[in-house]
């Protein structure tokens, strides 16, 4: 799992843990990697590898540290993603190329280097992306464009490897707290706005809210499922944007 030693991608370990999955989570920061695999390891096996998520060596690397004793990997879970806040007219080209590289290229590189280990015998990869796919955000174009394309890439992996019994699937999700530079966003007000335009008033979901939707897609409930985008988000998306300062 690429972004594992991340609030959302602890809380995902947790899910398949508690399956029966064995876990290896791959992250920049090993302070952050190996925290994460204490916390965890009383779940179930799990173990952290240090590497770079948009570096094609590194996940490599870890791809082949995560195949299991017969060489085969059952499910990919790609988590790395972020953004920074600036109109258009004060986006440069290296601000646009390195939201791409976080929130797509990423994911890319997971399913390009994984898909040849799982496809022996069929698996499952799931990719977070964002309610930001679907619909603008003022100040965040560079991120709704890369998780745009990271869906539209989703549905062409399922495309091209579905007949390997490969499923390619993303999470879709609404806002999410626990990213400290985008927690500071969540004024009072913010989170007001937020839960006036959910159906279901909650203004924001949880980690394990989003690790519940990755488990299912990752399991055998989910066997005939492929190419979507599922929707975590309290029913934000058939609403409006909440304005953000």
């Amino acid at each position: 799992m690429t972004g594992g030693a991340g609030n959302l991608g602890r809380a995902i370990a947790l899910a398949l843990l508690r399956d029966g999955a064995t876990v290896t989570l791959f992250g920049r920061n090993e302070e952050r990697l190996a925290a994460a695999v204490d916390e965890l390891r009383g779940a179930g096996t799990v173990r952290g590898f240090a590497g770079d998520a948009t570096a094609a060596a590194s996940v490599m690397a870890a791809v082949d540290a995560a195949r299991g004793p017969d060489g085969t990997l059952d499910i990919c879970v790609t988590t790395v993603g972020g953004s920074r806040a600036a109109p258009i007219l004060e986006l440069d080209e290296a601000a646009v190329v390195g939201d791409l590289r976080l929130n797509f290229v990423s994911a890319f590189l997971a399913v390009r280097h994984s898909a040849p280990a799982i496809g022996p015998r069929g698996g499952s990869i799931v990719c977070v992306s964002s309610t930001a796919a679907a619909r603008p955000i003022a100040q965040q174009a560079g991120y709704c464009a890369a998780k745009a394309a990271l869906e539209q890439f989703v549905r062409c992996a399922a495309e091209e490897l579905g007949r390997l019994g490969i499923r390619v699937n993303a999470v879709r999700p609404g806002l999410v707290p626990g990213n400290a530079r985008a927690d500071r966003l969540l004024t009072p007000e913010v989170l007001a706005g937020f839960a006036r335009e959910t159906p279901l008033g909650r203004a924001f979901g949880s980690p394990a809210d989003v690790a519940a939707a990755v488990r299912y897609l990752a399991g055998d409930e989910s066997s005939w499922v492929t190419g979507q985008a599922l929707g975590v988000d309290g029913g934000l998306a058939l609403r409006g944007q909440p304005a953000l300062p």
